[in-house]
């Protein structure tokens, strides 16, 4: 959300319900205000009520969120009324460690945890990569998706503005997309596509975690 500002002097305008609509290439799209402020233009850190999702859920049929970094307290609101929470990574030693310490501070948060379902992004982009088996086991929990690397189809999507599903319609990125979403829908006849991916050296990996774990 924070980066929703780069495009608001350009094509966007905020309503009042707190809504901001930007240029997302040949469609209009949405996001909420990163800011929030009293009549006299003071900042404010919003509460649940503050935050419009009432009239977003009564405007879309569907609410996608991406949300900061920095965890802000827009961004656990939102966690917080969310229905899934789609954690992204890749099969490195750094993006597990993430995913790990992610899981372990929303452990602490009510309910978040059961919420979270692990996204897998750019499978087989290095022949090095952990196995889904092995990462499985490092982050304690179930990987819900895979989707393939595929960066030439997703750059020329973002550069020219225009949707996966009208740039490339029959992509395997654009159709692991779709059946997610409809997975997400509660279609469960949706299975995740199997994507190839070779093993790597884990013995690192698991000096790691086992050290990680001995402290616990």
């Amino acid at each position: 959300m924070n980066k929703w500002k780069k495009s608001e002097p350009v094509c966007s305008g905020i309503v009042p319900s707190g809504l901001m609509r930007g240029c997302g290439g040949r469609r209009p799209v949405w996001g909420l205000s990163s800011r929030f402020a009293d009549p006299a233009g003071h900042a404010q850190t919003p509460k649940i009520s503050d935050v419009p999702f009432s009239g977003l859920k009564a405007t879309f049929t569907h609410l996608v969120l991406d949300l900061s970094k920095g965890y802000t307290a827009i961004d656990l609101i939102a966690l917080e009324m969310a229905n899934h929470i789609l954690l992204t990574t890749q099969l490195d030693l750094p993006c597990l460690r993430n995913v790990v310490r992610l899981m372990m501070s929303f452990g602490n948060m009510e309910g978040l945890a059961e919420k979270v379902k692990i996204i897998v992004n750019r499978v087989g982009l290095e022949n090095g990569q952990i196995t889904l088996k092995k990462a499985e086991e490092t982050i304690g929990k179930e990987i819900f998706w895979q989707l393939p690397n595929d960066y030439r189809t997703m750059i020329e999507a973002r550069n020219n503005g225009i949707p996966l599903i009208e740039q490339a319609p029959k992509a395997a990125i654009t159709q692991s997309l779709i059946a997610m979403a409809k997975a997400l829908s509660g279609d469960d006849k949706v299975k995740a596509p199997e994507v190839a991916n070779k093993k790597a050296n884990l013995g690192g990996l698991f000096g790691l975690w086992g050290a990680k774990r001995g402290h616990h």
